[in-house]
């Protein structure tokens, strides 16, 4: 019996220490997955002529959703998934349109501290918004510029293949980054379309982009905000609405100036394209002021001219010309709700147009509410 005591006594002592350390709390655990997303819910309505969805009835049915999934297998390899859901209201571009589709699939290997590679479905490196085009907490406006990054028609942010990222100089006053990227990609092209002597319809199909490359370049300036851009890319069209037959090669030149400051947001950009003996010349500037936390106002002017020549000889129309002011309520850190006019004039509407007639007159406001976690 005496022995049996003394070893309960020496189980009970030995329990003590360890009875210690389980109560400590313990480090909280770290997922490998990270989930983001966004929503934007808008209403927009024309004062005449269809664009982008929009018409003189108005619409609710305008909007942009996505969840983004990351998974972290070691501090140098992720895999990401974005799922999206888009809706531009009575856009004949929604037939090509599934409710639910992938936005984003790829693997990402980061080599050191100043290499990254992307295989599989990625974001194209291109311009100041292309990499948050539908992420309305971070945009000026309800999108980003029509002018060089389209919307329903000739639209495209993905590309299925693979990019490299190489970081020059990092942390020094003057840096640079690079951006090389390879692979194809599918987008709609809209166009009016004769159907008889005096008759015509707005048409649309896939138009596919083949064996496309290009690069991007970034150079980061010693004015606090301030960084510089240039893009080139080419790519190889087949199919469309355009006669291409075996394929038409196209390429495109952008350069961009991104100022974000303090108080200010000052950005510009030019999209030069030459594809089926056609050249489209795009451009925007915008600026916004932040006077207070909660409250910031915008403005934006854009152009877009188009020219070329076929047998009834040399053309040029200014396709598009908009012109913008709108205010942006931050309602906290992840959410805000914009108000924003235009008044516009030109060719690019959603409906059967004379492409080389006489410009028309147009004007649209869209509400919007948008939200990020």
């Amino acid at each position: 019996m005496k022995t049996f005591v003394r070893l309960v006594a020496l189980l009970t002592l030995a329990a003590v220490p360890a009875t210690g350390v389980a109560q400590q709390p313990a480090p909280p655990a770290v997922s490998p997955v990270t989930i983001h997303g966004y929503l934007t819910q808008a209403y927009g309505i024309t004062d005449r002529h269809k664009i982008a969805g929009l018409t003189d009835a108005g619409t609710a049915d305008y909007r942009r959703a996505a969840v983004l999934a990351r998974y972290t297998v070691s501090p140098k390899d992720n895999f990401v998934v974005q799922v999206g859901h888009r809706r531009l209201g009575d856009s004949p571009t929604m037939q090509f349109e599934d409710n639910i589709k992938v936005d984003m699939a790829f693997y990402e290997r980061r080599f050191g501290s100043d290499n990254k590679l992307r295989v599989g479905k990625i974001l194209m490196p291109f311009g100041i918004f292309n990499e948050i085009r539908y992420a309305g907490t971070l945009l000026p406006f309800y999108r980003a510029p029509m002018s060089v990054y389209w919307e329903g028609t000739f639209t495209n942010e993905t590309i299925d293949g693979v990019s490299f990222s190489h970081q020059f100089r990092t942390g020094e006053s003057w840096a640079l980054s690079a951006d090389l990227f390879g692979g194809s990609y599918s987008l709609l092209e809209f166009l009016t379309v004769p159907t008889g002597p005096t008759t015509a319809m707005y048409a649309g199909a896939k138009l596919e982009a083949k064996n496309a490359f290009g690069g991007q370049l970034w150079l980061t300036t010693p004015i606090d905000g301030l960084r510089l851009g240039l893009n080139g890319r080419s790519h190889k069209d087949v199919g469309g609405i355009q006669p291409r037959g075996d394929g038409v090669r196209s390429n495109e030149w952008n350069a961009s100036i991104d100022g974000a400051f303090e108080k200010w947001q000052l950005r510009a950009e030019a999209l030069r394209t030459t594809s089926v003996n056609v050249l489209l010349l795009t451009r925007y500037a915008q600026v916004g002021y932040r006077p207070v936390e909660f409250l910031a106002v915008n403005a934006q002017a854009e152009y877009s001219n188009v020219s070329g020549s076929d047998a009834g000889g040399p053309w040029n129309f200014n396709m598009m010309r908009d012109h913008a002011l709108g205010i942006n309520l931050f309602l906290g850190p992840m959410a805000v709700w914009k108000l924003e006019g235009h008044a516009t004039k030109g060719v690019n509407y959603e409906q059967v147009t004379n492409m080389r007639g006489a410009p028309l007159s147009n004007a649209y406001v869209i509400s919007s509410f948008s939200v990020s976690f």
